[in-house]
């Protein structure tokens, strides 16, 4: 693990650090605070970084609304956009890549490039690579998490992490103010998502390290473990269970099945061989919605949501989105539209993952948008990778790497393999490149050195491609 971070409560009053905090917590809200912070914003941050300095800043009161999900109806948490939201945005910016270091790669939710997707497809690709040590899985949620994590608990973890005991009491603090028994963070702020994955990151390391469930995954308060007898995943989850309640968490009663009957995860059912279906209930859920709407714009909102969901399923589900809409998909011969952002852009349409998720590992870049606008600016690339099996899409800014990407599509190259390495000062570089593929077509090294089309062993022409490289390098 690596050492402790100290040094970081004064980070989050650097000038940098707030304007980073007020341009993320203020993206896409419209809210009546954010509003009238828009107006202000410049006297509003002065405000917040002389509070920080002074050490005065504190909590405000917070404010309570019910939120039903289903059958499910949760406590949200409110409190005024200023000087809260900044301050508690400042907090986690500065703690980030340190809490980023410590969680296991199968720890998904509230982290970039590990979201609910990410998850799904993890337990897709397990089933079908594994498919002798995924016979039976053990199943089992937290009972009322959020309002069950212990204080002790989160303090004690963040010191594995921290050696700024200032830094750690101003994290802390709006925990305490919401809750001054010491039990309980609330739902709807900043800091509380990171600090779900916080009190369960011993848990994780348990699971993999102590109880060897190496098919583990863990989505917030929900987990799986997978193996090949009953037996076997028995034990682990009482292991399991006996850990979560040292920590103070009751779970529910586990569900322990063969993988035949299915496993209902993260809005999906799995099956043996990695057959992933949309939940039903979620699909006669976008029925009925659409059996209610006349208006053709948001009848074609609501096919979109649930295509984000049906296009991770299997054939049957794109079937029935077919079915119900009439739009032909790609696995029918007919390829669906591209969508596109509001440029006019081509939007790659797969998980973000980040370039610290795949920095220095080899990847294989399959295709590329450029000059796309995101919450970060104008001018980056939008890359299509294969990690790991999956796809997933890169936001690249790095001028040597969106160079050679240029040059490649000046010499045709459609594929290539790389590594990324950093070079230091947030600069990132393609290393140990590889072409693949140009104009589609498989390409290799022949015996005495040329790159030659693997189809008819014609000698590939690079003359374009190092005419482009001979201008980068100048």
């Amino acid at each position: 693990m690596p050492k402790r971070q100290g040094y970081i409560y004064d980070c989050t009053w650097q000038w940098d650090t707030l304007k980073e905090a007020d341009r993320v917590s203020t993206r896409r809200k419209k809210n009546y605070g954010v509003k009238k912070h828009r107006k202000q914003w410049l006297k509003d941050l002065v405000e917040v970084q002389d509070l920080i300095i002074s050490r005065q800043i504190k909590t405000e009161e917070y404010k309570h609304m019910k939120l039903r999900n289903g059958k499910k109806e949760r406590d949200i948490s409110k409190l005024n956009f200023h000087p809260n939201h900044e301050w508690h945005q400042s907090l986690v910016l500065v703690s980030h890549d340190r809490i980023e270091s410590t969680l296991i790669s199968h720890t998904y939710a509230s982290r970039i490039g590990y979201g609910q997707i990410a998850g799904a497809l993890q337990v897709k690709r397990w089933l079908r690579e594994n498919r002798e040590e995924c016979k039976w899985y053990a199943q089992g949620d937290i009972c009322h998490y959020y309002a069950n994590i212990m204080h002790t608990l989160l303090h004690r973890n963040m010191e594995h992490l921290f050696k700024d005991k200032e830094f750690i009491d101003a994290y802390m603090e709006p925990f305490e103010r919401f809750a001054p028994d010491g039990k309980g963070i609330p739902l709807g702020i900043r800091p509380s998502q990171d600090s779900g994955n916080i009190a369960l990151m011993t848990f994780d390391r348990f699971m993999k390290e102590e109880a060897k469930a190496h098919l583990y995954i863990r989505y917030l308060d929900d987990f799986v473990i997978f193996g090949k007898t009953k037996g076997e995943v028995k034990r682990k989850m009482k292991r399991a269970v006996a850990f979560l309640k040292s920590l103070g968490f009751e779970a529910h009663e586990p569900k322990i099945r063969p993988i035949t009957e299915g496993l209902d995860f993260l809005g999906f059912v799995y099956y043996e061989g990695g057959d992933m279906f949309w939940r039903k209930s979620d699909k006669v859920s976008w029925l009925k919605r659409k059996a209610r709407v006349t208006n053709k714009r948001r009848l074609r909102e609501i096919d979109a949501a649930a295509w984000g969901m049906i296009k991770w399923g299997n054939r049957h589900c794109k079937r029935l989105f077919k079915m119900e809409t009439g739009i032909d998909l790609s696995d029918l011969g007919i390829k669906m539209p591209d969508k596109k952002d509001k440029n006019g852009k081509r939007i790659i349409d797969s998980p973000k993952i980040t370039t610290a998720v795949i920095l220095n590992k080899e990847i294989e870049v399959i295709d590329w948008v450029k000059n796309v606008e995101t919450s970060y600016g104008a001018g980056r690339y939008a890359v299509e990778i294969v990690f790991f099996g999956s796809k997933n899409k890169l936001i690249v800014n790095s001028p040597s790497m969106k160079q050679l990407i240029d040059a490649f599509e000046n010499a045709h190259v459609t594929s290539f393999k790389t590594v990324v390495i950093d070079k230091g000062g947030s600069h990132f570089e393609f290393s140990q490149v590889k072409i693949l593929t140009i104009d589609h077509r498989q390409v290799a090294k022949s015996d005495d050195g040329k790159l030659i089309y693997t189809d008819t062993n014609e000698v590939v022409d690079l003359t374009k491609f190092n005419n482009k490289k001979e201008e980068t390098k100048q």
